[in-house]
């Protein structure tokens, strides 16, 4: 029975060990990024799960354009250990162009492999490993078209809302592929005797992507062709928010039954995707 519960105890310690072991290295992964703007993945095997000291590898990533528009786009990698073990040698960097689809789905995605290395860790210690780092930085310029619909004063037809909330693709087609993206604007309207129209509109602006603005500002303009519009802030701070809230008023006369302006919405920045993939194992070789 003692022979029984000591051979018990043995396994159990035994594989708790193993598993100790195990999850301690259970495979390098990276963030599935959403199809907004600018992606950047890792190619599986580049670099390997496993990396044994003193033996090359390279690093290989694929840049896919989600977005409408085409761009240039300046690709980055780094590591997560010091220099003293080599590795990957500082920043490095490389540059790609990417076309846009014009919005047309079934033209498919441009993308582009970017490889770097070889590269090499020496003078490793025992249980050590790398997380990699790669980044894209690109330019948008960003411009979407909504509707404002307002009824004349006298109005039989009533075919505009007096408030309304406008979202998705009567946002324009910016508004579903850009990361800094136009989410929802909030309408209210109203006509007096003479014709003269006032529009109160709360604008939303959202960070809908995987990464962040470069400059935490953003400059927008808000333009309408039969109304002449105000807001009491055109420049924005994104700096640890996600989303932004701009109040403009629109101003004009609608003689008709009704009135359909477009209200456009424009402003560019520079944007940066960042993806990680590890940890990954590095393997210290025994030398006598």
């Amino acid at each position: 029975m003692k022979k029984g519960l000591i051979f018990l105890l043995f396994v159990v310690v035994l594989l708790a060990g193993c598993s100790a072991l195990y999850s301690k290295f259970k495979g390098p992964t990276q963030e599935k990024q959403l199809p907004r703007g600018i992606a950047i993945n890792f190619i599986d095997g580049f670099p390997p799960n496993k990396i044994v000291e003193g033996q090359q590898f390279n690093v290989k990533t694929n840049i896919i354009n989600y977005g409408a528009k085409s761009t240039g786009v300046d690709v980055g990698l780094s590591d997560s250990i010091g220099e003293s073990y080599a590795g990957v040698p500082g920043d490095e960097s490389d540059s790609v162009p990417l076309e846009g689809n014009e919005g047309l789905s079934q033209a498919g995605f441009d993308s582009q492999e970017v490889s770097f290395g070889p590269y090499r860790y020496d003078n490793v210690e025992e249980g050590m490993s790398a997380t990699f780092i790669a980044t894209a930085s690109f330019k948008y310029d960003y411009k979407s078209a909504a509707t404002l619909c307002v009824n004349g004063y006298n109005s039989k037809i009533k075919k505009c809302k007096d408030s309304e909330i406008i979202t998705g693709s009567l946002l324009g087609l910016d508004a579903l592929k850009s990361p800094i993206a136009v989410t929802k604007i909030g309408k209210s309207s109203s006509v007096v005797e003479d014709g003269s129209a006032s529009i109160l509109m709360d604008i939303t602006i959202s960070n809908v992507g995987s990464g962040e603005l470069e400059d935490d500002e953003l400059n927008v303009d808000v333009s309408s062709g039969d109304f002449t519009v105000e807001c009491a802030k055109k420049k924005i701070q994104f700096k640890n928010s996600k989303e932004k809230t701009i109040t403009c008023t629109a101003t004009g006369k609608v003689e008709s039954e009704f009135l359909q302006s477009p209200l456009v919405i424009s402003y560019d920045y520079n944007y940066r995707v960042t993806n990680e993939y590890g940890p990954v194992q590095i393997v210290k070789v025994e030398r006598d």
